[in-house]
């Protein structure tokens, strides 16, 4: 039986027009920040349903570059960024 985040990750997902992530492995939420990125990239950020945008994480969305950052395990983030293609680096202190 799956528990009460497991539901909370299928309704995000089935609200945010995320269909096909699997909520057991985080691919609602790597879905999610890509949609954010690209959502922030554009200047509107959250104020567009996330299910008016298709993207898919780790391809780019035209116009923009879409990047998944691996920071550590169990987070998910990602940058859009209009320009030529490029790979962040990520900084440590």
């Amino acid at each position: 039986m799956r528990g009460a985040g497991h539901r909370r990750a299928v309704l995000l997902q089935r609200r945010a027009g995320l269909a096909g992530g699997d909520a057991g492995s985080g691919g609602v939420l790597r879905l999610w920040t890509a949609k954010e990125a690209v959502l922030k990239a554009m200047g509107t950020g959250l104020s567009t349903p996330l299910n008016a945008l298709s993207v898919r994480p780790g391809e780019d969305a035209p116009p923009w570059n879409l990047r998944e950052l691996d920071l550590a395990p169990g987070y998910a983030a990602a940058v859009a960024f209009d320009g030529p293609p490029a790979e962040p680096q990520i900084l440590s202190a």
